[in-house]
Parts: structure tokens; C-alpha cells; sequence
């Protein structure tokens, strides 16, 4: 069984993300203040250059898109298409291979990189 990770933004400490497991939640290891705190979940997916994915990540995904952010919903992770709702675990176009997808890139992420969601004209 994988370990359940998360990384919280603090606002509150300049801006800055830690990162933290369950684990280190149950057993007190992590302090913080969740009203100065937003708490994001890992995918237990990897980008094309192998790094984590997580919630409020900005990816691009197949090639020349528009940037999206990752959001947890309906108990998968994915992101708001133009129509309806990607997950990524019921889409075989992301190609995955042992968690990590060659279609998938992060860019950023929507606290220190909103204007990679700025749509241009």
C-alpha cells in the first residue's frame, strides 16, 4: 500500500508549500494552521519528467492545450474539460505506465503560477 501524501500552501509563512504523509498527521509531526493552510492531496500519479502530481497542480495535457488544474472529485482526480469532467484513472489516452503518464506535464501550480491559467487571445 502506497503512503497517502499531501502538501499544504501556507499563506501565512511567506507563501511556501511543506510537504507531509498521513502518518505524519496522525502522530502530531505536522503543525500548521489549516484556516492559514490549503491542503492538497498527491495523485499517486507522475508527469511525463516523473514528478508527483497533485491537487492544484496546472498540467498540459496531450500536446498544445490549454493548461488545466487537477481537482479531486467525485472520489478520482482529473480535471474540468470543456464539456464535462476528465479523471484520469477512466482515460487510457493519458497512457499511463506504472503511475506515470508520457501525456501529462506539470507546469506550475495555481498558487504560485495563476497566470499559466490566463487564457490567451
Amino acid at each position: 500500500m502506497r503512503d497517502i501524501l499531501f502538501r499544504a500552501w501556507d499563506k501565512d509563512a511567506g507563501g511556501q508549500y511543506f510537504y507531509f504523509s498521513l502518518e505524519d498527521l496522525n502522530y502530531g509531526r505536522v503543525k500548521m494552521t489549516l484556516s492559514t493552510c490549503v491542503v492538497e492531496r498527491y495523485t499517486g500519479l507522475k508527469d511525463v519528467k516523473d514528478r508527483d502530481i497533485y491537487e492544484g497542480d496546472i498540467v498540459e495535457c496531450f500536446g498544445p492545450r490549454e493548461p488545466v488544474v487537477v481537482e479531486w472529485k467525485d472520489g478520482g482526480f482529473g480535471y474540468a474539460g470543456p464539456h464535462d469532467f476528465v479523471w484520469f484513472g477512466h482515460n487510457y489516452n493519458f497512457n499511463w505506465k506504472d503511475g506515470k503518464s508520457e501525456n501529462i506535464e506539470i507546469l506550475g501550480n495555481i498558487h504560485e503560477h495563476p497566470h499559466l491559467l490566463v487564457k490567451k487571445k
